[in-house]
């Protein structure tokens, strides 16, 4: 049985139907290069388009990384008791999502969870730091001490954004 431009055939295997339905001879060698030329310009544009899409990729990841390390350094500060009680209870739904190990220690001055045991995991600890001018600067600390954990300035980042969103904009 051998596969012609028509379908599977039991018959004579050196023919097959034309479009105008007459039986010609096929072409094998000549088939077999013209598909193997249109298969390799298929993979180059699938391999093109991959490479392309995995260098835009790299471009974004490499932004978003710039941006994280930014957003890292700008640490939370409460100046009120409200809008402390709002980020430390923000702090602690944040440690609840983000962090692996079960909270420990919950209060108005900290929010901490046991500590990691193995590769992965992350253990979370957030303190509530007086400032010299009365208001407070929530610190968190995120450590992966086996590895395995997105960078801790990811974590930071994600944290003080998180904390911010219930804080007054600061002038």
């Amino acid at each position: 049985m051998v596969l012609l431009k028509s379908g599977l055939h039991h018959f004579n295997p050196e023919l097959y139907r034309s479009p105008n339905h007459q039986l010609q001879p096929i072409h094998t060698a000549e088939h077999c290069v013209r598909w193997e030329g249109v298969m390799k310009k298929f993979v180059i544009v699938i391999l093109a388009i991959g490479f392309l899409s995995g260098c835009a990729a790299m471009e974004k990841l490499k932004a978003q990384d710039e941006q994280n390390k930014i957003d890292a350094k700008n640490i939370p500060i409460c100046k009120t008791d409200a809008e402390c009680k709002m980020a430390m209870s923000k702090a602690y739904s944040w440690v609840n999502q983000n962090c692996d190990m079960k909270v420990q220690i919950a209060n108005e001055h900290a929010v901490e969870t046991f500590n990691a045991m193995k590769q992965g995991q992350k253990s979370c600890s957030v303190v509530k730091s007086a400032k010299p001018d009365g208001s407070y600067e929530l610190i968190l600390s995120s450590p992966c001490p086996y590895g395995g954990c997105m960078p801790e300035h990811w974590r930071q980042a994600s944290f003080n954004r998180e904390i911010k969103s219930v804080l007054p904009k600061a002038e």
